[in-house]
């Protein structure tokens, strides 16, 4: 692999990136080249060189093909199609001495359902869930029924002034599919090494060791102390050693950024430029950027909490303008909206976030046309929402004498059915409708401040408030506390699905909505409402991929199946994988 720099993308200046950076790629992942062969090369004890004849003899058989369920599963394997037998997949996980193996290659279902008997007692032969799915519903079906019903209710312990990142904690542990993918999912499979700006994989690890205490491991202890947790942000954002106070927003960034990097499922970075439009075409350039985005950056932080703005900037020279627009499309992680003496609901602070603003003086834009920096209007708008909305309520500002003040106003907002349709420019698919499930409170001025969480738990229902170490149930009539709460710093919401998704339809915090393992081979699975056409033409491409697979394959020298050797198998493989990302 090269070594170098990493090439950055194109950034025009007037464009903001929104509370997410742009500096990743992405490249072939090696989950469809270990899939087959890895299984079948391990030798061993009688049995397990039995099982590899056994494996060969396949691999020789012209019928490998069939074994194969569908040209996208390999072709782009981050999106493959979902089976029985990737349920507890032969992964990295699985060895030949598991003495449940020979079991698993003829009856996973059996296999599956004899672990499920075991739990909670053995939880530690669990077998994490394979990464070649298009979506996490059955990781998150597996995991919710193997949980305990006092799973997720843990304090954690304050370490000096840690309250800040306790409270970030609680509302990402009590984030579903993020917790889903930690316990259930193979996610060191996925963990980058390479990537120069993540940590190797210690922070996400070190990450889901917190969660695996709090939601499977059994213990009498109802605290969980993070302490090697706060070694691996403190070494990834050095800002955080210490003891002093922070801002827990910020700590949140960085800890989504960080996991994102350590499981970026993108090794190579390539040059990235961003797409402008005129207006002309919008649905167009915020594919094209979408896609863009997804050459550098596939990871679950971008299937679970990023989504898109549109971006519009328009020349106002001498005050008409020379009518130029410029209009860009960019990811966000998490939405800021302002405070004001006016805003009362979070509807008017999503208003005055996405209102027009002016832009003159220093913060004046070069219009192409006009050759000259010029007075211009920026506006932002809503183009696609992810499954996990992040909203931050700005309660903190600098005054003109650069002092930080908090602003107390109480802000309302919608426990449930919180709908975003009016505010959603983009032809967006999904539902617009989202649930709160949790939120990071700050109580305090900006010299002395505490931070605590309320988070509803998904195997009852019922909402917590977590104070470091401490935690209660809130009563129904106590929930008022959470919608009337004037301290409401960070709000977590859920996309809202139809009842379908329900693991359990009396339970309205456990329907899942659906995600998508976000690929560069299937822009069907994309947020965006992807036309016919540019489904047809991706389509098209990929049986050309195979066509030319197919072609290769024959001008080779494994025309004699009885002598092809599993090193071709996964050269085979591995060339239909790179065929296909050559052609993206």
């Amino acid at each position: 692999k090269k070594k170098g720099k990493s090439k950055k993308c194109k950034s025009n200046g007037h464009h903001t990136k929104i509370a997410c950076s742009i500096r990743r790629y992405s490249t072939t992942e090696e989950t469809a080249e270990k899939d087959v062969p890895s299984a079948l090369s391990e030798g061993g004890s009688a049995e397990n060189n039995d099982k590899t004849q056994e494996a060969k003899s396949l691999a020789n058989s012209p019928l490998l093909s069939q074994s194969i369920r569908s040209i996208d599963s390999v072709t782009e394997p981050d999106a493959g199609e979902f089976s029985e037998n990737d349920f507890l997949h032969k992964h990295s996980s699985m060895r030949n001495s598991d003495p449940d193996a020979a079991l698993l290659q003829k009856n996973p279902k059996v296999l599956l359902a004899q672990r499920s008997r075991s739990l909670p007692e053995g939880r530690e032969s669990l077998r994490r869930v394979s990464n070649r799915s298009s979506d996490y519903n059955d990781l998150h079906h597996f995991v919710h029924e193997n949980l305990r019903t006092t799973s997720g209710i843990k304090g954690l312990q304050n370490l000096g002034n840690t309250c800040f990142m306790n409270s970030a904690i609680q509302c990402l542990s009590n984030t579903i599919p993020l917790t889903d993918y930690f316990i259930g999912f193979d996610f060191k499979a996925e963990i980058n090494k390479e990537n120069i700006l993540g940590t190797g994989g210690s922070l996400a690890i070190a990450y889901s060791q917190v969660i695996s205490q709090m939601w499977w491991v059994e213990t009498e202890r109802s605290v969980v102390i993070p302490r090697q947790f706060k070694l691996a942000i403190s070494k990834f954002a050095p800002q955080f050693e210490g003891y002093h106070q922070h801002d827990s927003l910020e700590l949140l960034s960085f800890l989504l950024d960080g996991i994102h990097e350590d499981l970026n499922r993108v090794t190579e970075k390539p040059y990235v430029e961003d797409p402008e439009g005129d207006g002309s075409n919008d649905s167009d350039i915020a594919l094209k950027a979408w896609r863009g985005y997804l050459l550098r950056n596939r990871s679950i932080i971008v299937d679970l909490f990023q989504g898109q703005l549109r971006s519009t900037l328009t020349c106002k020279k001498d005050g008409k303008g020379c009518g130029h627009k410029s209009i860009k499309f960019e990811p966000f992680m998490y939405l800021t909206l302002p405070i004001s003496d006016k805003t009362k609901t979070i509807d008017d602070c999503m208003d005055l976030f996405l209102c027009e603003e002016e832009l003159s003086g220093a913060d004046r834009w070069y219009c192409s046309k006009c050759k000259t920096h010029v007075d211009a209007t920026k506006k932002l708008d809503l183009w696609m929402l992810p499954p996990i909305l992040i909203v931050n309520l700005k309660r903190f500002e600098f005054t003109e004498r650069g002092q930080r003040m908090k602003i107390l106003k109480p802000i309302g907002y919608d426990l449930t059915q919180w709908k975003l349709t009016n505010f959603v420019k983009g032809n967006q698919t999904a539902s617009q409708a989202y649930d709160l499930y949790a939120t990071i409170n700050h109580y305090g001025d900006t010299n002395h401040g505490h931070y605590t969480a309320y988070a509803c738990n998904r195997m009852n229902d019922k909402w917590y408030e977590f104070n470091d170490s401490r935690f209660s149930k809130l009563d129904d009539d106590e929930l008022n506390e959470v919608e009337d709460n004037m301290s409401a710093y960070v709000l977590f919401y859920n996309r809202v699905e139809d009842s379908s998704n329900l693991v359990e339809t009396r339970r309205r915090i456990s329907s899942s909505t659906t995600i998508r393992r976000q690929s560069l081979g299937r822009p069907h699975l994309w947020p965006h409402n992807v036309t016919a056409d540019e489904e047809s033409k991706n389509t098209s491409n990929r049986r050309e991929n195979f066509k030319n697979f197919t072609r290769v394959k024959s001008n080779s020298s494994m025309t004699s199946s009885n002598n092809q050797s599993l090193g071709q198998q996964q050269s085979m493989l591995s060339l239909l994988c790179s065929v296909d990302e050559e052609k993206s």
